[in-house]
């Protein structure tokens, strides 16, 4: 039997690859939006629920006859400045209606490795303790605390975490896709390049369609490609998709790092931090992102095998083809 599903943020960047894969699956869908004119290309494939995910009034109606919710919409740190408590208060609002009703749920929650912070030592895995280093890792970590408290037997609750997800639609990593588009290839020197995980955005959507089904108990899952990556294996992409002659350029680890640093503050004091906050510079140079994805596979049977080479294929040419480059 197909189920009914509540899915929040499906005009979001992963949200909208769920949903195709969903409706694709022949499930009964309720998209909770705030807007919902902000939905109408998909109009008459499901139903649409306008409300506020803060009123406790309107998660409890969206909620009605629901099996599964998958919980995605979220502010990222560049908008959490406009409601720091959003991420935590959604997700408390949403658990308390589905508490009262009485019909059990499974709740997918789509968190963030920055909910734990960068790995020091080794890769991170689930058992890590909440060590956020900038606010939007904070949030999310709020708000997973607010599921591992629940104590209910009626909801399965499963965090996912992600690292850093790309493919079409995404906004983060459009600005190197220009500079591939004009040839430039950047290349960092230095000893001391941090690694990080990531994940194209079909593999996560495959991998939280099937979860569900999968998922008995409350857990915490990651779900991640394999590999792990430094930015100059990023820019080496550039030779196997840049249309023009590749043109190298040369940057010191360390000064463009202070450079970075630099902006930060300076947008900081014309408070526009949120184009470059600080966290951000030290995400892209310093820290290490390295996901353990041994649970993923061992105990739910999946993966994520989408190369970095094939997704960054992919979402270059849904750009160009699309309009963004």
């Amino acid at each position: 039997m197909n189920s009914r599903i509540l899915i929040t943020g499906a005009t979001g960047f992963i949200g909208r690859h769920l949903l195709e894969k969903l409706l694709n699956s022949n499930n009964y869908v309720r998209c909770f939006v705030r807007n919902k004119n902000t939905i109408t290309h998909l109009n008459g494939r499901f139903e649409i629920f306008e409300g506020d995910l803060l009123n406790f009034h309107d998660c409890f109606d969206a909620l009605k006859d629901i099996d599964i919710v998958y919980h995605i919409a979220g502010l990222g740190l560049s908008r959490l400045k406009q409601n720091p408590v959003f991420n935590e208060v959604s997700t408390k609002t949403l658990l308390e209606a589905a508490i009262k009703h009485d019909r059990k749920f499974k709740f997918i929650y789509v968190s963030s490795i920055k909910a734990v912070g960068p790995s020091s030592k080794g890769k991170i895995n689930e058992n890590q303790k909440h060590n956020p280093t900038d606010n939007y890792g904070i949030s999310k970590a709020k708000a997973e605390e607010e599921i591992l408290r629940i104590n209910s037997k009626k909801i399965t609750r499963v965090i996912i975490r992600p690292p850093a997800v790309y493919g079409p639609g995404d906004r983060n990593l459009l600005p190197l896709f220009k500079l591939m588009k004009k040839g430039y290839q950047l290349k960092l020197l230095g000893t001391k390049l941090n690694y990080f995980s990531m994940v194209y955005v079909e593999d996560l959507a495959d991998c939280l369609l099937k979860i569900p089904s999968l998922s008995h108990t409350s857990d915490i899952v990651n779900i991640s490609h394999t590999d792990i990556h430094n930015w100059n294996e990023f820019f080496d992409l550039t030779n196997q998709i840049s249309e023009r002659k590749v043109k190298r350029i040369y940057l010191p680890l360390k000064i463009t790092y202070y450079l970075l640093l630099a902006m930060s503050y300076a947008f900081k004091v014309l408070d526009k931090q949120e184009l470059l906050p600080l966290s951000r510079v030290n995400d892209l140079l310093n820290y290490n992102w390295c996901v353990d994805t041994t649970k993923l596979s061992k105990i739910y049977g999946l993966s994520c095998n989408t190369s970095l080479t094939e997704g960054v294929k992919k979402t270059y040419y849904w750009y160009k083809e699309n309009g963004w480059l």
